[in-house]
C-alpha cells in the first residue's frame, strides 16, 4: 500500500519541487535510494517468497501468485521505474524543466536499472516464474531505453537472447492458448481482440519491445528475420507448428517497417504463397488463424499475380463461411475488411457470395459479441449497397435482433463496456443500411417498422449509452417525410428530454428541425407538437446547457416562425419572450447574441406590430428603459453576421 500511495503522489502528475533539488535530503539521491530498496526486492528475492501467511510462492497455483503480496509489491515497483523514468528521465519525453533530473537518474541509476530488470528476465528464461504485470512492465521501460543511445549500449549485447529465449517463445501459440481455446473460444476471442487487455498484456509489450528495436537500431531486423525465415524453412515433419506460428507472429509484428524496405517487401508475396497460404488446410485451428492474420497484416501488399490474391481472398472467404472454429472466423472477417480497403480487385472477387458473408458474419456477431467484425459489416454493407438493397429489410430485423440480444433495450441490462461496444458498431451497421437505401422509399418504410421499437425502447427506458445513435436513426427517417407513427416519436423525444437528455439536445435537434419543416400541416394540426418544441426550447434557453445548445434553439425558434407564418399568433409572444429574455443575460459569444436578435428579426417579419409591442415592454434588469433602442443599436452595429433571412 505504501508503495502504491507513493506512486500516485510522487509520479502521477509532477515532481515534486523538493525531489528535483539534487541537494535536498528529499531530493535526487534520496528518492533513487528508496527505488533501490524496492529494485533490491524486485531482484534478490527471487520468486521464493514467502507470504505472511507463511506460503512459499511456488506452493501456490500459477493463476493465484500475482496476488501474493510479494509480487504485487514488484508489480508497483516496476510501474513506479516506469513512469520516473517515461515522465521524469526518458529524453525524448521529458518536458524541459526535468532535465536535470533526467541527466542524473541516466548517468548514476539507470545502468542498475537495467542490470536488474535483466536479472528477472534471466529468472524467466531459466524458467522459473514471473508474474505478467511484472513482465509487462520490464519490457515497457525497455521500449522507452531502446531510444536512448546510453540505455540502448546497455541492452544490445542482449537482445538477441532476450528475443529468442524470452520474446519468441512469448509470441508462440501456448499450452494455455490452446486451453483456453478449447474450453472457453469466446472468452479466447475477447483476450486476443480487446484492446484494454492490451494494456497489460506482457506480450504486446514484449511485441511494442520488438518492434521498436527492430524499426529504431540498426542490425536488428535482419537476424530476427533470419531466425525467423530458419524456423519457416525447416521441414515440416521436424517442426513444431506452434514455432511456426511464432515465425510468422513476428514476421507479421514487423509488417509496417517489412513493407518500408525493398529487400523485403520484393519477397512478401512468395512467403504468403510459400508458407502462409498452405496452413489454410492446416488441421490446427490456430494456424488456420494465423494464416488469415498475416494477410491482415500484409494486407497491403502489390501482388504481381492476380491469381495469388485471388486463392487469397478465397481461402479467407472459405475461413469465414466454412470454418467450424470461432477464433478462425473472427480472424478471417478482420483480415476480409482489410483486403477490400487495400487491394483494388478484392471488390469484385468477393461480390458473388457477399449475401453469404453478411449471414454468417450476424451469426459470429451474435455469438461472440465482437466489436470488431461489426466494423466489418459496416464495411460490407457501404461497400456492397447496391448488392444488398433486396435484402436490407431482412438483413435490419437480423441486425434489431442482435442489438437486442446483446443489449436489453428495456435497460435492465448490466453494464459491460465489451458489450456496449459490440452494439454501437450494429448500430452504426444499422445506419450504414439506411443511408444506403435512402431514396427507396418503400424500404425505408418497411425498415422504419423495424427500427420503431427499438428506438422507442432505448428512449422511452433512458439507455443513455445510445440516445445519439437513436437521434441519427430518426434523423434519416424524417428527414424527407414524416410518417404516421414517426409523429409518435416527437413525444417519446419529448418525454426523454425532460427525463434524462437535456444534455442531448443538439443530438435531436436536426429531429426536432424535420418535425417542423418536413410535414408543416401535420406538425400543426395538433398544438401539443408546438408546445413541445417551444418547451423545449425554453428549457435549454433558461438553463445552462452552455451555448452552443442554446444557439441551436434559437435557429430552432426562427425555422418555427418561419415555417409557420402567420398561423401561430397566439404562440409567438412565448417565442419573443424567449429571445429577449436571453438577450437581458451576457452572452459569451457573438454567436448566441446573434441567434437571439435574428429570432427577433424573424418575428418583426411574421408580425412587426406584435413584436415592437414586445421591444417595448421588454426592459434589461439594470435599466428601466425599454429594449427597445438597444435591440436596434445591437442589430445595426452587427448587420453583417446576420444570415437566413
Amino acid at each position: 500500500m505504501k508503495i502504491r500511495a507513493y506512486r500516485y503522489l510522487s509520479t502521477s502528475f509532477t515532481l515534486p519541487c523538493l525531489m528535483q533539488d539534487a541537494q535536498s535530503s528529499e531530493g535526487f539521491v534520496a528518492v533513487l535510494i528508496r527505488l533501490s530498496c524496492w529494485i533490491h526486492n524486485l531482484v534478490e528475492r527471487g520468486n521464493l517468497e514467502r507470504g505472511r501467511n507463511g506460503i512459499w510462492s511456488t506452493e501456490v497455483e500459477e493463476d493465484d501468485r500475482p496476488q501474493l503480496e510479494w509480487w504485487k509489491c514488484k508489480k508497483w515497483a516496476m510501474h513506479i521505474l516506469g513512469r520516473f523514468y517515461d515522465r521524469y528521465a526518458s529524453p525524448q519525453n521529458i518536458e524541459k524543466c526535468y532535465t536535470a533530473f533526467s541527466d542524473y537518474y541516466l548517468k548514476t541509476f539507470n545502468a542498475g536499472v537495467i542490470h536488474c530488470l535483466m536479472h528477472q528476465l534471466e529468472v524467466k528464461r531459466q524458467g522459473n516464474y514471473v508474474s505478467p504485470r511484472v513482465l509487462q512492465g520490464i519490457f515497457n521501460y525497455f521500449v522507452e531505453s531502446v531510444e536512448h543511445g546510453g540505455s540502448w549500449k546497455l541492452l544490445k549485447p542482449h537482445f538477441f537472447t532476450i528475443f529468442t529465449d524470452i520474446v519468441f517463445p512469448m509470441m508462440c501459440y501456448s499450452k494455455e492458448d490452446e486451453q483456453l481455446w478449447q474450453d472457453d473460444p469466446y472468452e479466447y476471442i475477447r483476450m486476443k481482440f480487446d484492446i484494454f487487455e492490451d494494456l497489460v498484456s506482457p506480450l504486446v509489450a514484449a511485441q511494442h519491445f520488438l518492434t521498436n528495436c527492430c524499426a529504431k537500431r540498426k542490425n536488428i531486423l535482419d537476424p530476427v528475420m533470419a531466425y525467423c525465415v530458419h524456423i519457416l524453412d525447416t521441414p515440416a515433419e521436424q517442426r513444431d507448428p506452434t514455432r511456426k506460428d511464432g515465425a510468422l507472429h513476428v514476421v507479421g509484428s514487423v509488417a509496417d517497417i517489412l513493407l518500408k524496405k525493398k529487400m523485403y517487401k520484393d519477397q512478401l508475396e512468395s512467403m504468403l504463397v510459400t508458407h502462409v497460404f498452405p496452413e489454410f488446410q492446416s488441421p490446427h485451428g490456430y494456424m488456420r488463424a494465423r494464416a488469415c492474420w498475416m494477410l491482415h497484416y500484409f494486407s497491403e501488399i502489390s501482388f504481381a499475380s492476380d491469381a495469388n490474391l485471388q486463392f487469397g481472398l478465397q481461402q479467407v472467404v472459405n475461413c469465414l463461411t466454412g470454418d467450424k472454429e470461432l477464433p478462425v472466423k473472427v480472424e478471417a472477417a478482420v483480415a476480409l475488411q482489410y483486403l477490400i480497403k487495400h487491394q483494388s480487385i478484392a471488390e469484385s472477387c468477393i461480390q458473388p457470395c457477399v449475401r453469404l458473408i453478411i449471414q454468417e458474419l450476424l451469426v459470429v456477431i451474435k455469438e461472440t459479441e465482437n466489436d470488431d467484425l461489426t466494423s466489418v459489416l459496416q464495411e460490407l454493407i457501404e461497400t456492397y449497397s447496391d448488392q444488398i438493397s433486396d435484402v436490407a429489410v431482412s438483413l435490419c430485423a437480423n441486425l434489431v435482433s442482435t442489438f437486442n440480444e446483446i443489449v436489453d433495450p428495456t435497460g435492465q441490462s448490466d453494464e459491460d463496456s465489451y458489450k456496449a461496444l459490440t452494439a454501437l458498431g450494429i448500430l452504426s451497421a444499422i445506419q450504414s443500411l439506411v443511408k444506403a437505401t435512402f431514396n427507396e422509399t418503400d424500404i425505408m418504410a418497411q425498415m422504419e417498422g423495424t427500427l420503431m421499437d427499438m428506438m422507442a425502447l432505448v428512449l422511452q427506458n433512458g439507455v443513455l449509452d445510445f440516445y445519439e445513435e437513436m437521434f441519427a436513426l430518426l434523423d434519416l427517417f424524417t428527414t424527407l417525410s414524416v410518417s404516421p407513427r414517426m409523429w409518435l416519436m416527437l413525444q417519446v423525444i419529448y418525454e426523454a428530454f425532460g427525463r434524462d437528455a437535456f444534455d442531448c439536445f443538439t443530438d435531436m435537434v436536426s429531429v426536432l428541425y424535420n418535425f417542423v419543416k418536413v410535414d408543416v400541416e401535420t406538425f400543426l394540426s395538433d398544438t401539443k407538437h408546438i408546445e413541445m418544441i417551444i418547451s423545449m426550447c425554453k428549457t435549454v434557453m433558461s438553463g445552462d446547457p452552455g451555448e452552443d445548445p442554446q444557439i441551436h434553439a434559437c435557429k430552432l425558434l426562427e425555422v418555427l416562425v418561419l415555417q409557420c407564418q402567420g398561423r401561430i399568433d397566439s404562440y409567438i409572444p412565448s417565442v419573443a419572450e424567449i429571445a429577449l429574455e436571453r438577450l437581458t443575460r451576457e452572452c459569451k459569444t457573438p454567436n448566441l447574441r446573434t441567434m437571439c436578435i435574428q429570432v427577433v428579426i424573424s418575428i418583426l417579419y411574421y408580425n412587426p406590430t406584435m413584436m415592437l409591442t414586445l421591444l417595448e415592454k421588454t426592459h434589461v434588469a439594470s435599466s428601466p428603459e425599454p429594449i427597445t433602442t438597444q435591440f436596434f443599436t445591437q442589430w445595426l452595429k452587427d448587420a453583417d453576421l446576420y444570415g437566413g433571412l
